[in-house]
């Protein structure tokens, strides 16, 4: 079971010490770390190198979709 002083400490480790809903800062993580993950992904897209110009138009459009997400 989830104690008062439990659920309290969890919502301070999520930065979010004022917040009444566990859910709310569950889908602040989920949001968070999808945008992490999703810029991590572009990253790894921008690093390719393949023409004279010293970018590869495909790659940079990856990153470029990718962060649109």
């Amino acid at each position: 079971m989830l104690t008062e002083e439990r659920y309290k400490q969890l919502m301070e480790n999520v930065g979010m010490p004022n917040s009444r809903s566990l859910l709310q800062a569950l889908q602040q993580c989920a949001v968070e770390a999808a945008l992490l993950e999703r810029e991590a992904c572009a990253k790894v897209c921008d690093g390719y190198t393949l023409d004279d110009d010293g970018e590869h138009d495909d790659a940079r459009r990856c990153a470029r979709r990718i962060r649109a997400r």
